[in-house]
């Protein structure tokens, strides 16, 4: 649309003005015009210039303002190119080919704005902002170039006025010279007011010559003022710097007012350029002033240089005396004169006060009197005569201070004094005191001499780098230590040296250097030629010049450690070792002085059970813990203690804390003497002497063990038995081989590794009773006779009965967890056989399901024995039948272990029991817990209780009105059916029995087919007896405890849900009667509407909740569509539905505004409401739907050619927050459109999100046939979502496709970009046809002419335009291909002048009285745009528009 804007902002901006003229028309030519009246009125009364032209270029028409522009008016029309206002040939190339393109371009359909130099009818200069655009002809079919004029000439004037005068400034500012900046001024102010510039200079200096724009001088610099011409147009100016000033005259070509905008140009211009000359002359001025400076000083230095050259008077000797005084007296130097011969003459102060020596004392060669006597030879010779006149330069000795009372070193000088001849006048020199500097230069000598000799002699490595860090400095000691000279070292980095901890010194010394020093940085180098691994510490610090933070370098020292190192980790080691000595609970080491124990570790304290606190308390003193009887080995051990420094160990004994004695081999040296300060170890021979006790223990024990022990050689044979051995294998002797004793020979394990134990269970060849017995054997070896022959030792143990025993306990185990693991009696039986006989070493055992006493009972050489199983303290419910081969006697313990498996097979079977009854129970009661209706629960209760609780048959008697009983037996796996009705009260059956007495009935029969009923009455929530139960079994039961509770729950379950089912049905009833009450069965619809509407409750609801609609008819053939949500379910919730239908239908009966209904219900209802609504009013005439909403979910739209969209309304609060008027949407609603309605209870599942609900039901609508129904819409949408946790209520509206009566489709085309010009005339005729008034007929032209340019520019280039009306709109639709940029909604305000697009779409919306966006199907964009008729007259006849 961007092309098209500048003839769109014509016709919005002039638009005030056009409705003010439509209501107050001036006097105007009645005679019909081409243009619109308003667009006469804009082309003629507007300022700016307007043209219209022809294809080819030729101006067909001009208003009055053109002709004041270029001075070409109408009466010259038509102007064909080139046209009069065009520049001539021989100006500017760049105008011309400017002009050129521009034309072309409009040629071509497009538009632009262009700023273009014209040539004015007077011939002058000028230029013009032209603004173009190419429009249809609304006479025939050729296209018309219509633009607008501007001149422009008077602001490019003063832009370019301001832009010199910008220039001008800087240029200013850079000038060198006055001349320079003149010729700039005048030549910048003739370019800006393009006129002629004239200068001249009024001061009392000579004038500078008058200059013009060019530089030149004029003949006339001054302004000229006679009596026939009058003065010469212009504007004056004056500048002025220093005592000059210059006058400026700009003459014009021609008289014309001077405006502000240029005398402030002038101003500027004139400011800048006096600041220049200004500083222009404020530097000549200090140049001059610098040249007369130099001058003068040149010529008082030639003066004073011939002045003292030819001055000898006294006035200049006093005066130099004088002034030499003064320096002196200022000094501490000493200045002294002598005469020619080198003698004192006259007094001399300063050596007076420095030497203490008055005058005359030092007259002559006295003073020398006070120099050091050593120094005086050499100063005799040194002091300058006639005879040497040159002086010697300085001579050092030391003079006699007053001051300090020493002789302090001085340095003298000397001058000789010469008339103009030449000859010597006089001595003049000083004394100065440099005893400081040379005691200051004597210990620089000393401490350098130090720090030579320290670095040249140190061991340790020293050097600095500067802050490139490289090597300045490097001792002898760390070359050596480097392996490198120390010129190899010097001017070199460290990465240079050393590539691998190159990197690392250099990151530490800038460290130094940022942060402070560096110390104790350790790291190992090869040894170079050697390759020794060296340890070496470094440290680093910055070199930083006193009394300031300029560092000039970085400095080091390196340490090596290698020797420290090597020490500390030989020491350590020792100390290690010595540590672990002492903290080994073996040997107990301890030290004291003297008598007294001071250290010992935990061993010692252990071994005489002391503790450390005794120890640190000094509680322990070797005297006090050895017992009486060891003074002569105590006195012995310290005799030689004393005089070796150790003392060899010897046993002794310490006493115990609890008093006994420790015997201990102790063993002293003595680390120091005076004091004894001493280091014992000691070993507890407790062990040692309890170990030879317990081998006599031993020895017995083996004697008289019951055990086999027996002591082999490793060859096999035989060297000891002991007795038990003996009789356990049924010898008298021992045998000669191993293999005779304990049957098979043992493995090589125990004979290869001496410190392994071999162990097994085996049988040996023989017994006591001839049977094999069973025995825990063990081999290992012991020492023998000597190291070199261990023996081999054999311990052997019966474990006969032990053995039998663990194997019946290991069997038991499996078939117990194969009890406890079994679910069902089969896999109990099927345990039993498996896993009983290796219990009872049996050979099988077979369940036998009828029980029958216990017998024992012989067969042949083997053995039967039958164990009777009860699983419920109850009837035995089977037996165990266990066989053995061989004779098997049945005692005591074997019933006792039998006793025990049929308990374990009692328990097994009654948990299995347990088991499937739990299961079932569960079954029923989740099958019952969903259940809705009593009929659903006698079906569910026939069908799940014979396998639940194994019955053969069952049956349900209900108690129904008029005592009536009416029987329910199983009809098939899921359903129940009644099979008899009206039984006697004296019917013998015992449900009959059981719901009479309000009992539990139990009967036994002897019938073929049940043997075991039992009936179950049911009670209701009043305790009354309403049903019976039936169960059946076909074999006699006998029930426990434990059954007829299984037995009760049933029945609980049962009457519960029966309960249940009963009071859901009847509050069902009563809802679904409110529900018929409340939701509308039909109303009064138009013709031309076609209506459908669901409701589905939630799952967990009873038919009726908070989702409701409402369908009411309105005056007009309106129709008013209402859909509205409730929180909550049941009777609550439908109670408030109702209140807020009845509310709103009344009020939308009484026809309150739809933008006031919410808050008029607020008004009514109160604040404590809460729920959603949404009110859609349809108006089949009119082709229109209002919409508003209040917290409901957004309506869609859709038909035959939209795609689906949701009504974007106004977000508003819920019902009951509604406070004041809420904004109506409002949208087309043409034939073949459909509105659709619904609760949130459609889109909303716990499973997924509300967006994507609500995408998947626009993809519902989407896929919907173009022409399906309302109810087809319903039944899509309904089908495609599934019944969730909420109510679900929906109602689709739709406009029935006209059949042709009542509307005109006036014109259906397809269109492209060359038949836009074309449409333009069909619209407006269109227009004029349907009734509307000139200018709305101009108006619906021009908003279509910007929809169909939109739809080509956007749209894919091309569309499909529709015009239809009906006796009360006139309606165009256009459709395009595809929307591929620009607006897609119009905008409420204008865009911004630089926005690229969106003003044909704003500017069709205020022309327009309806304009409506929707995508469509096929993937573009229709636009709606109406216009309302003006209703005819009552005694009119309408026109027939078919």
């Amino acid at each position: 649309m961007s092309d098209t804007e500048p003839a769109r902002r014509t016709v919005s901006d002039t638009e005030p003005a056009r409705r003010t003229v439509r209501t107050e028309p001036p006097e105007r030519d009645p005679r019909p015009v081409r243009l619109a009246q308003w667009s006469a009125d804009l082309f003629r009364d507007s300022d700016d210039g307007i043209f219209v032209a022809d294809e080819d270029g030729v101006v067909l028409e001009v208003n009055d303002a053109w002709a004041r522009i270029v001075g070409y008016g109408r009466d010259g029309a038509p102007y064909r190119p080139p046209h009069p206002w065009w520049p001539e040939s021989g100006d500017s190339a760049e105008s011309h080919a400017q002009l050129d393109a521009a034309l072309a371009r409009l040629r071509g359909g497009g538009s632009g704005s262009y700023e273009v130099r014209f040539r004015h009818r007077t011939g002058r200069r000028l230029w013009v902002s032209i603004t173009a655009t190419s429009v249809p002809d609304p006479g025939s079919a050729r296209q018309l170039l219509v633009g607008t004029a501007r001149d422009v000439t008077q602001e490019r004037a003063v832009r370019r006025r301001q832009q010199l005068a910008v220039t001008l400034s800087q240029r200013l500012n850079d000038a060198a010279e006055a001349d320079e900046v003149l010729r700039l001024l005048t030549h910048d102010l003739a370019e800006m007011f393009d006129a002629e510039v004239r200068l001249t200079v009024h001061d009392a200096e000579p004038a500078t010559d008058p200059r013009t724009g060019d530089g030149t001088a004029p003949h006339d610099a001054v302004r000229p003022a006679t009596a026939s011409t009058g003065p010469v147009p212009g504007v004056p100016a004056s500048i002025r710097a220093g005592r000059r000033e210059w006058r400026l005259w700009i003459a014009f070509a021609e008289a014309r007012p001077v405006t502000g905008e240029e005398h402030l140009v002038l101003g500027l211009a004139s400011t800048a350029a006096a600041q220049a000359l200004q500083r222009l002359h404020t530097r000549d001025e200090q140049r001059r002033l610098t040249d007369r400076l130099r001058s003068a000083a040149a010529s008082a230095a030639e003066q004073a240089r011939a002045w003292q050259r030819e001055a000898a008077t006294q006035t200049e000797q006093t005066r130099a005396e004088r002034r030499f005084r003064s320096l002196v007296e200022a000094t501490n130097t000493v200045v002294w004169s002598r005469d020619p011969d080198g003698m004192i003459s006259e007094p001399q102060d300063s050596l007076a006060r420095y030497t203490g020596q008055p005058w005359p004392a030092h007259r002559g060669a006295g003073w020398l009197d006070m120099v050091h006597p050593d120094d005086r030879p050499g100063l005799a010779t040194a002091l300058p005569t006639a005879a040497g006149a040159e002086p010697p330069g300085e001579v050092g000795f030391r003079l006699w201070h007053a001051g300090s009372g020493t002789y302090r070193h001085v340095l003298g000088r000397a001058a000789a004094i010469r008339d103009q001849r030449g000859d010597l006048v006089e001595w003049l020199g000083t004394i100065t005191d440099v005893h400081a500097q040379v005691a200051a230069e004597q210990d620089v000598r000393r401490t350098t001499a130090i720090i030579d000799a320290i670095l040249r002699e140190a061991p340790v490595g020293i050097g600095w780098a500067d802050l490139d860090l490289r090597l300045r400095h490097i001792n002898p000691a760390l070359a050596r230590i480097n392996g490198r000279s120390v010129a190899d070292h010097l001017g070199r980095r460290p990465a240079e040296l050393w590539e691998e901890a190159g990197p690392r010194i250099e990151e530490l010394m800038r460290r130094a250097i940022e942060h402070g020093p560096v110390t104790g940085v350790e790291f190992t180098a090869p040894e170079p030629g050697t390759g020794l691994v060296r340890h070496r510490v470094a440290s680093y610090f910055p070199i930083r010049i006193p009394g300031s933070a300029q560092d000039v370098g970085v400095g080091f020292t390196i340490v090596d450690v290698t020797e420290r190192t090597r020490l500390l980790q030989a020491l350590g080691e020792q100390r290690t070792r010595f540590e672990r000595l002492v903290d080994t609970d073996v040997l107990a080491v301890f030290g004291g002085i003297d008598e007294a124990i001071t250290e010992a570790n935990d061993a010692f304290l252990t071994m005489l059970g002391h503790t450390r606190d005794d120890l640190n308390r000094g509680r322990l003193r070797w005297p006090d813990l050895t017992p009486p009887g060891w003074e002569d080995a105590d006195r012995r051990s310290l005799e030689e203690l004393s005089g070796t420094g150790r003392s060899r160990a010897f046993p002794k004994e310490y006493l115990h804390a609890d008093g006994h004695r420790v015997p201990v081999l102790i063993g002293v040296v003595a680390l120091d003497q005076a004091p004894l300060r001493w280091l014992a170890y000691a070993a507890d021979l407790t062990a040692e002497r309890a170990a030879q006790a317990e081998s006599r223990l031993f020895q017995a024990l083996v004697e008289r063990s019951g055990d086999l022990i027996a002591v082999a050689r490793l060859d096999g044979s035989v060297r000891y038995v002991n007795p038990a051995g003996l009789r356990m294998t049924g010898h008298t002797d021992a045998p000669g081989r191993l293999t005779d004793l304990i049957g098979e020979p043992l493995g090589t394990r125990a004979a290869d590794r001496p410190s392994s134990v071999q162990r097994t269970i085996r049988a040996l060849p023989t017994g006591r009773t001839g049977v094999p017995a069973e025995v825990d054997l063990q081999a290992f070896t012991v020492a023998g006779d000597t190291e070199a022959t261990p023996h081999l030792a054999i311990v052997a143990r019966d474990v006969t009965d032990r053995q039998r025993t663990l194997r019946q306990a290991e069997a038991l185990a499996r078939l117990a967890g194969a009890l406890s693991a079994a679910t069902d009696r089969t896999a109990v039986t099927d345990a039993v056989g498996r896993l009983l006989p290796p219990v009872v070493e049996a050979a099988s055992a077979t369940w036998a399901a009828v029980p029958d006493p216990a017998t024992d009972a012989g067969a042949g050489t083997g053995t039967t024995f039958t164990v009777p199983v009860v699983p419920n303290s109850a009837t035995p419910d089977g037996s165990v039948l266990l066989r053995w081969h061989r004779p098997t006697e049945i005692d005591d313990r074997l019933r006792s272990v039998l006793r025990t498996v049929a308990d374990l097979i009692g328990q097994a079977l009654q948990r299995t029991d347990l088991i499937a009854a739990a299961s079932g129970m569960a079954t029923l009661a989740a099958r019952l817990s969903v259940t809705r209706t009593p009929d659903e629960t006698i079906a569910v209760v026939l069908a799940t209780l014979p396998a639940v609780l194994g019955v053969a048959e069952a049956d349900l008697l209900v108690l129904e009105p008029a005592d009536r009983l009416r029987r329910y037996t199983t009809g098939g796996p899921h359903a129940a059916a009644p099979t008899s009705s009206d039984l006697p009260p004296d019917d013998a059956r015992a449900t009959v029995t059981a719901l009479r007495s309000g009992h539990r009935t139990v009967r036994y029969t002897t019938g073929p087919e049940i043997a075991t009923t039992v009936a179950l009455p049911l009670h209701d929530s009043q305790g009354r007896t309403v049903a019976a139960l039936g169960l059946g079994w076909r074999h006699r039961r006998h029930f426990g405890a434990d059954d007829l509770a299984r037995l009760d729950t049933v029945a609980d379950l049962c009457e519960q849900t029966l309960e249940r089912t009963r009071l859901v049905a009847a509050e069902h009833q009563l809802i679904m009667r409110l529900a018929t009450r409340l939701h509308p069965a039909s109303a009064s619809v138009p013709p031309e509407l076609d209506i459908a509407v669901r409701y589905r409750p939630a799952l967990s609801g009873l038919g009726l909740g908070g989702d409701w609609y409402d369908l009411i008819s309105l005056p007009g053939r309106r129709f008013a569509v209402v859909v509205g949500d409730v929180v909550g379910h049941h009777i609550d919730a439908a109670a408030d539905m109702a209140q807020l239908r009845t509310v709103i239908n009344t009020l939308i009966r009484l026809e309150v505004p739809l933008a006031d209904l919410f808050a008029r219900f607020t008004a009514l209802v109160g604040r404590d409401f809460w729920g959603t609504a949404v009110v859609a009013v349809v108006d089949p005439e009119r082709e229109r739907a209002d919409v508003v909403r209040a917290g409901h979910p957004y309506p869609i739209l859709l038909g035959a050619d939209l795609a689906p969209a949701a009504v974007a309304t106004t977000r508003t609060p819920p019902l009951g927050l509604v406070t004041r008027p809420v904004p109506v949407t409002s949208v087309p609603f043409a034939p073949g459109t459909a509105l659709l309605a619904y609760t949130d209870g459609l889109v909303e599942r716990r499973d997924a999100g509300y967006d994507e609900e609500v995408r998947d039901l626009h993809a519902t609508l989407a896929a919907t046939s173009p022409d399906a129904s309302a109810e087809g819409i319903a039944e899509a949408v309904l089908t495609a979502s599934r019944p969730g946790e909420d109510d679900q209520a929906l109602v689709v509206v739709r406009h029935r496709p006209r059949t042709g009566r009542g509307e005109a489709d006036g014109v259906r085309t397809s269109f492209t970009a060359g038949m836009i010009g074309g449409l333009r005339h069909t619209t407006r005729a269109e227009a004029e046809r349907a009734g509307l008034s000139p200018d709305r007929a101009e108006d619906f032209t021009i908003a279509v002419y910007e929809l169909l340019t939109n739809a080509v520019r956007h749209g894919g280039g091309r569309g499909e335009l529709r015009l239809r009306r009906t006796t009360t709109t006139l309606t165009c639709e256009v459709r395009d291909d595809g929307t591929t940029g620009g607006s897609v909604s119009p905008a409420d305000t204008p865009p911004a002048p630089d926005s690229p697009g969106g003003r044909g779409l704003w500017l069709a919306r205020r022309l327009a009285d309806e304009l409506h966006l929707h995508p469509i199907r096929s993937g573009g964009l229709m636009a709606t745009l109406l216009m309302r008729l003006a209703p005819a007259p009552p005694d009119a006849t309408p026109h027939d528009h078919q």
